[in-house]
Parts: structure tokens; C-alpha cells; sequence
């Protein structure tokens, strides 16, 4: 959640699960929803097309480009809309205003922001003892850093007011190829892949191929390429 005060009521983003469903042979997926608020009306989405299931290691990006709002789960795009308008964090008298989304006056001026969410969990309708809140954050860090295939002292892990968690952003990975994707994109190939997702792709992914395409035309994108098509 993103506060711009200390109430329930200043909660000016949310990203969080609904009820559980069950979907074909699967029961307890949960929708992922989004909320945020703008001119002191709320707003919210309910995302359906990847359901989370609770204690299971997810990663979550929720990015903000201009007024596009997207949804990536474990690196695949799964939702894409666009917001009325940027979403106001912290506007107050005599301070910088921090926004989400480009406001209109801005423009190439602002920053995109990305929100990281991982670990999502749901303990039941009852409150836990300490003893039971500390078990439950040890087993979620355990089962964390195991996936990360990392070194780690497990008789630290569930201690009281800390974090330990690991950090998505320094999660070991290998190299596989390191290209310039502004020119994979404009190649035949990918100006292909994105015809292709426009008639048979989903609803997200024709709005991703639809924005991939205007950035395309964009002189700022295509002003650092070469010899590829798109840019003579």
C-alpha cells in the first residue's frame, strides 16, 4: 500500500487479492485487484486473467508508463489499461508533488516508477499469537531463500521486527545475450511478432504490441538505431 498520510483513508494505492476462486480443476486462486484514488473518488481493478495462490512465491511488477497501467506476474504481461490521469501521492503545501503516472504538465520530464510486491500471504480470520506469527514468518523466509539457490544462515531467519526476506532486485541470474531490444523490436522480425499480436493476441498483449508500435514512431526511441528498418 502507498500512503500519503496515517488513515485508512489516505491510502492512495493498493495492490492486493480478492476471495478465492476456483478455476476449472483448481480451487483457491485468488484475482489480483488494484486500487488507487484520484480526486478523492476510488478506483479499482479486478484482475482476473492470473489468479495468485497464497504461500506460493510470486513476483509482481506493477508498472506505471505516462497513463498506461500494467501488470507483469513472473516476467509475462498479463493486464494493461489505461488510468484516467496520474495518481497524486504527495502534493502538499511547500513540498516536491510526487505522483504516479506523468502528469499532464510534465510530460518527458517525470520518471516512470515500478512497484515491486512480493510475498503475499493470508493468515485465516483470526489474529496469531506471537509465537504462530513468528513460525509463519520463518517458514515464508525459508521457503524464499531456498528459491533463491543461495547461501544463507537459516538459524537467522523468523526473528521479531526485521525483514529478512531476500532482495528481488540482487537475485542471482546468467547471461544468456546481451542486445540493444529497441533494435530487436524494429527489426522485420519483431514489427512481425507485433502484427501477429495484434489479430490473434490477447487484450493485453495487443495494447502492449499497440504501445510498442507508437514508440516506434517516436523519433526519441528510434534516434539511437542503425541500419535497422524502422529507423531509415
Amino acid at each position: 500500500m502507498v500512503y500519503k498520510g496515517f488513515t485508512a483513508s489516505d491510502i492512495q494505492m493498493a495492490i492486493g487479492i480478492s476471495c478465492s476462486e476456483t478455476l476449472g480443476n483448481r480451487a483457491g486462486l485468488h484475482p489480483l485487484v488494484l486500487r488507487f484514488t484520484h480526486n478523492a473518488s476510488p478506483h479499482q481493478y479486478v484482475i482476473k486473467t492470473k489468479p495468485l495462490e497464497c504461500f506460493k512465491w510470486t513476483h509482481i511488477c506493477v508498472c506505471v508508463d505516462h497513463f498506461v497501467l500494467s501488470l507483469t506476474v513472473n516476467g509475462e504481461l498479463t493486464w494493461a489499461e489505461e488510468i484516467i490521469a496520474e495518481i497524486p501521492l504527495m502534493c502538499s503545501y511547500g513540498t516536491s508533488d510526487l505522483c504516479v503516472g506523468c502528469p499532464g504538465w510534465e510530460f518527458d520530464r517525470a520518471n516512470n516508477p515500478h512497484a515491486w510486491v512480493y510475498c503475499v500471504n493470508i493468515y485465516g480470520f483470526k489474529s496469531l499469537e506471537p509465537n504462530e506469527a513468528l513460525f509463519n514468518k520463518r517458514r515464508e523466509e525459508l521457503m524464499a531463500w531456498r528459491s533463491t539457490h543461495e547461501e544463507f544462515d537459516e538459524t537467522e531467519l523468523g526473528r521479531s521486527g526485521i525483514d529478512q526476506l531476500p532482495n528481488p532486485l540482487k537475485m542471482p541470474v546468467t547471461t544468456r545475450a546481451t542486445f540493444d531490444t529497441r533494435q530487436v523490436v524494429a527489426a522485420r522480425q519483431g514489427v512481425e511478432v507485433l502484427c501477429e499480436l495484434l489479430s490473434g493476441g490477447s487484450e493485453a498483449q495487443r495494447r502492449a504490441a499497440v504501445f510498442a508500435l507508437r514508440n516506434l514512431a517516436d523519433p526519441a526511441v528510434t534516434s539511437g538505431l542503425r541500419g535497422s528498418p524502422a529507423a531509415n
